[in-house]
């Protein structure tokens, strides 16, 4: 099983939303638009457990289970037959970069547009990657 803390997520966006602030790229009105705080940490949840949501039926032929924890983590159980369950640490990093991407286009959507569908094409991006990867472990043949 591999968990991804809430609160790596949200302290992703964070920082990637204070990126996005200060490139200048807007005049300093937008700043405060931009800027996550933690009034807009719900926000935050429901963007990355919709996320969750996708990413699990984007890899629906290797997960098992995924939901959320009582904690607010987010959980992701993998079939014995998919490599992704044995590559944790890769795939954990992988899936915490496709939330967090997720989690930026969707809150960048009304505010900067272009910069949405930058984080957009990245959590498209880092699916791919996902799915791409998830060898099933094909059964050893022996001679008979």
């Amino acid at each position: 099983m591999i968990t991804i803390q809430a609160d790596t997520i949200y302290d992703k966006a964070v920082e990637f939303a204070s990126f996005e602030a200060g490139r200048g790229v807007q005049d300093d009105a937008l700043y405060p638009a931009l800027m996550i705080n933690s009034r807009d940490r719900e926000f935050i949840q429901s963007y990355a457990e919709h996320a969750m949501h996708l990413l699990g039926g984007a890899l629906k032929f290797c997960i098992e289970e995924y939901d959320t924890a009582d904690n607010g983590d987010y959980t992701f159980s993998f079939r014995s037959d998919c490599t992704l369950g044995i590559k944790e640490k890769r795939t954990e990093k992988h899936l915490t970069e496709a939330m967090t991407a997720y989690v930026m286009s969707r809150w960048l959507d009304n505010k900067l547009a272009e910069r949405a569908k930058a984080y957009a094409q990245m959590y498209a991006d880092m699916t791919s990657i996902l799915v791409n990867s998830a060898d099933r472990v094909r059964p050893r043949i022996t001679d008979v």
